[in-house]
């Protein structure tokens, strides 16, 4: 366990960002929200007395106003950093506790109990490292100690927890510290990398408690932190934790602090690990697994909807519905498309009716509208009229036959063509659970999605690489320097205008060229001599080839789009493009791929709930256009909004009018 104590200046700092996130996804809707609600939980904490521990309490007591009981074996530490926490105003006790003692253990929680009455969360935290190699020790003491605290008092603290849940037939989340090197193997720390693969272990196998009885068991799986351990285990092994770590830096205290809150706010991370490095966290994947349906990771508990959501959902349907059809095939979208008149329809088995709600407005619009994704013009034009637009937020309004895990009054998200109309018959098992109700959770599909997988598919994005965002202050360039940002990343940003360059900064990029005032070309051959090793290029035509030339050896360049060339033709630069790509990609061993996010669809839920969970957390911005478009008249705009450059983030269509009852005036943006 950690030594020494926090100071009560020394304490993270109290996140009014996390918590404006929390309260504004509560507003949005009640009882939709996959984000449990931390505010006056009582909370047990063991290896409470520093360190990570301690950082966690901090944050819990300053940000949530959270009731905790410390525990953990060092007394003088213990004490003192509960004073500290009363002292910022919190409500905090402090319990000596040696957890491989399965009655002071027992003894500590009875405290907990008698003071507050119930136990919403318990963190499972404390643990000691491997001083050295078990090969090396003369004895067995050693390593069995390492046994004792970072398995069997986990296994313990979370048989003597799920007990007392189930005997007072209370829900409970149990957040465990594991670590990274439960995840992959730490010569030199075997037996504490065996301790922590038993945690991860366990944490997986307890996934099934969070359907069955409500009890959700998650694991925290941080690489090397700044804390008195890490210190230890250099001194004890110079140079172990700089090889271990594979040259990345140690992470900060309140890194693994955010990442802590993250998987505590997570409704949908039963079972699950998240694996913490510098810049990044995310939950760990385990090959093949999620393939061949072993463990469905990506399964999301249903939360029933508000009974004003419910009803609004509920209420008859009309006979007809409004939708904007493309009648005429044009690039001009306000040519191409009318509102029309369509008959309801009514969901078939294995279907629902899905009520819109919002719905994306994409560069691609216009492609569509031009008939460019159908395989052939005539294709397209035997078609017509077909509806207009992609993602949408909705509501499940009625259900075919045989549909199970939906109910009327779900939110949910869509990826069907035809997302410019007030209803749609959808399959059911293509909705996307998880997605939040409202405008920022259409930004998350197409656009996060977009950024989220193909930085990790087709990139093979690392946290050493310098990375080239280009449109970057659109909707889904955003997310594509935060990401790369959070990663580690160093991250250069292109954007046309002051006030795009203002936001992106705000992001997190490292470099901002803003095109309208600098040279592309020429900044990056002069700053960045060594080359771009990965480029996420949506624009085409010349920033393309500016991109393709600065690419480094070795260097990636995946094109997720092509605005600039959307509204012309398409082959209009066609003949250079064969001969430069390949002396580019020859020369460097470079390489250039496309990325067409349907064609990644096995990948959308995994990479949606950890979207979801990170903007919840205050860890992912979602900016909004804060040009409003209300109604399906309004379709035109938006689109001609977008194709004129000057938006800035993600336009949306709000197709519902009115909203549902207290969603009304929600927020435009989140900044």
């Amino acid at each position: 366990m950690e030594t020494g104590c926090l100071a009560a200046n020394n304490l993270p700092s109290a996140g009014a960002f996390f918590d404006a996130k929390i309260e504004e996804l509560r507003r949005a809707a009640p009882s939709a929200a996959l984000q449990m609600d931390l505010t006056g939980a009582s909370v047990f904490v063991t290896g409470g007395a520093a360190g990570i521990g301690a950082g966690v309490a901090a944050a819990l007591c300053t940000r949530h106003r959270c009731r905790l009981t410390l525990v953990d074996l060092d007394a003088e530490a213990g004490e003192a950093t509960a004073a500290a926490l009363r002292l910022g105003g919190g409500e905090a006790q402090f319990v000596r506790c040696d957890v491989i003692d399965a009655g002071a253990l027992q003894s500590a929680l009875d405290v907990h109990w008698q003071r507050y009455g119930s136990c919403d969360v318990a963190f499972l935290n404390a643990g000691i490292e491997e001083r050295r190699s078990f090969l090396d020790t003369p004895s067995s003491q050693e390593w069995r100690r390492v046994l004792e605290i970072d398995t069997a008092a986990v296994v313990e603290g979370t048989r003597q927890l799920v007990r007392r849940w189930r005997d007072t037939q209370t829900r409970g989340t149990l957040l465990i510290t594991s670590s990274a090197a439960g995840l992959y193997p730490v010569p030199g720390h075997e037996v504490y990398a065996a301790a922590k693969a038993a945690v991860v272990g366990l944490t997986r196998s307890l996934a099934p408690l969070d359907a069955r009885e409500g009890i959700r068991v998650c694991a925290l799986c941080p690489r090397f932190v700044d804390t008195a351990m890490v210190a230890r285990m250099n001194t004890l092994s110079p140079g172990a934790v700089e090889r271990e770590s594979r040259g990345t830096r140690l992470l900060t205290l309140q890194e693994v602090v955010d990442a802590a809150l993250l998987c505590l706010c997570d409704r949908s991370n039963a079972g699950k690990c998240l694996h913490v490095a510098p810049g990044v966290s995310e939950y760990w994947t385990f090959a093949g697994e999620e393939e061949i349906g072993r463990v469905r990771s990506t399964k999301v508990a249903r939360v029933p909807p508000s009974a004003s959501l419910l009803a609004w959902a509920s209420a008859p349907l009309p006979a007809t519905q409004l939708r904007v059809e493309v009648h005429a095939l044009s690039s001009d979208f306000r040519a191409a498309t009318r509102v029309a008149e369509a008959p309801m329809p009514r969901p078939r088995a294995g279907h629902v009716l899905l009520q819109r709600l919002w719905t994306g407005v994409n560069a691609s619009d216009v492609n569509f509208s031009s008939g460019r994704y159908f395989g052939s013009r005539d294709a397209a034009q035997a078609l017509l009229p077909f509806t207009a637009g992609f993602e949408s937020v909705g509501v499940v309004a009625a259900l075919g036959e045989g549909v199970k895990g939906w109910a009327i009054g779900d939110v949910a998200g869509s990826f069907s063509t035809g997302g410019f109309s007030q209803y749609a018959e959808e399959p059911a098992h293509t909705l996307l659970p998880g997605v939040p109700p409202s405008p920022e959770g259409v930004a998350l599909l197409t656009s996060g999605l977009t950024a989220s997988i193909a930085l990790e598919q087709a990139a093979r994005l690392r946290a050493t690489d310098t990375v080239l965002v280009t449109a970057a202050a659109g909707g889904t360039g955003q997310f594509a320097v935060q990401l790369a940002a959070r990663m580690g990343c160093r991250v250069v940003a292109t954007c046309g205008g002051a006030d795009k360059a203002q936001l992106l900064r705000r992001l997190g990029a490292h470099r901002v060229i803003d095109h309208t005032r600098e040279s592309v070309r020429a900044v990056l051959k002069r700053e960045f001599p060594k080359g771009i090793d990965v480029v996420y290029e949506s624009v085409g035509g010349d920033m393309f080839h500016t991109a393709l030339a600065s690419l480094a050896p070795k260097g990636r360049l995946v094109v997720v789009g092509a605005m600039s060339r959307y509204a012309t033709n398409w082959a209009a630069d066609q003949d250079k493009a064969g001969p430069v790509l390949q002396d580019a990609l020859l020369w460097k061993s470079a390489s250039c791929c496309g990325f067409f996010l349907p064609l990644h669809a096995q990948h959308f839920r995994r990479h949606l709930a950890r979207l979801a969970a990170m903007h919840a957390a205050g860890q992912l911005v979602v900016s909004l256009d804060q040009k409003s478009f209300v109604g399906l008249e309004a379709a035109a705009d938006a689109v001609e909004h977008l194709q004129s450059g000057q938006s800035i983030g993600k336009v949306v269509l709000q197709v519902a009018d009115p909203l549902p009852p207290g969603w009304e005036g929600a927020p435009r943006a989140r900044l």
